[in-house]
Formats: structure tokens, sequence, C-alpha cells
């Protein structure tokens, strides 16, 4: 079962290779307000990514998970993609499982990230929150 649940597309240009791909999501999982607090607050680690012409979602667990030093229910997680995307190509991206709270003044979001040597800029998702990307796009500098 799937919830909190939205999708991108994703269009690379003919010709295009992907060197790398990263999905990164975001959250707060209590309810700052009205509304109710994330179903599974303790598994903001995983998402479900489902991608073109796939039958089925594939559980990912962050390789890296952030958390705000003042409201700790607040977080980003991160996951390398790249074998999903390349295998993928264009097409839509679902994201599912983000665990976030609902009310007024709850958040999640989601980007995928992808870079190539012929891409000039292929960001598809639902929001970017947190800290910069600079960590992993310090692998494509030095490769």
């Amino acid at each position: 079962m799937t919830f909190d649940s939205s999708s991108a597309t994703l269009t690379l240009p003919a010709g295009s290779s992907v060197l790398w791909a990263g999905l990164y999501w975001s959250g707060d999982t209590a309810a700052p307000g009205i509304g109710s607090a994330a179903p599974t607050p303790a598994a903001n680690n995983t998402v479900q990514l489902k991608g073109p012409g796939a039958a089925a979602y594939t559980t990912l667990t962050a390789a890296t998970l952030d958390t705000d030093a003042l409201r700790t229910t607040r977080y980003q997680g991160f996951a390398d993609v790249t074998s999903q995307v390349t295998a993928g190509g264009t097409g839509s991206y679902t994201v599912a499982n983000v665990q976030a709270a609902t009310g007024t003044k709850a958040y999640s979001g989601w980007a995928l990230l992808v870079a190539g040597p012929k891409l000039k800029a292929a960001l598809s998702g639902r929001g970017l929150a947190g800290k910069p990307l600079s960590a992993p796009l310090k692998k494509l500098a030095a490769g």
C-alpha cells in the first residue's frame, strides 16, 4: 500500500546518457497545527519509487538522512538512483510513502536531479528543501 504519492515527468534529450541521478525527499513528521502526524515517523529514511513502465514500486533507503537540529521531526533524505534512471530513461517517475504530517502547516516534497554530459538541466519533482546538493555533486566534479 502506498500513500502521499506524486509523479513528475523526466525528459532526457535524444542521445543523452545519465552520469548520475539522485532522489531527494523531505518532510516534517509532526503535525504543527490542525492535522495528523506522519503514519510511521521512524520510516522517514525510506520511500517508494516507480519509474517509467515499472509494474511495481521499489523501496529506497536513504544513504544520507539529515534532521533539523531545532525540530528533529523535520528531515531530508537522499538516495542514489543512477541505475533506476539509466534503466527507466524518459518518462513518469512516481515517489510514494514520504513520511509527512497532514494539516495547514505541514510540508513534504521530493526532487529528482539528473546529470549527464549532454544535459543542461533535468530536474523533476515536487519541492526540494534542506541542505545544498554539494556533497553528491562533488563526486561528479572529481570524475
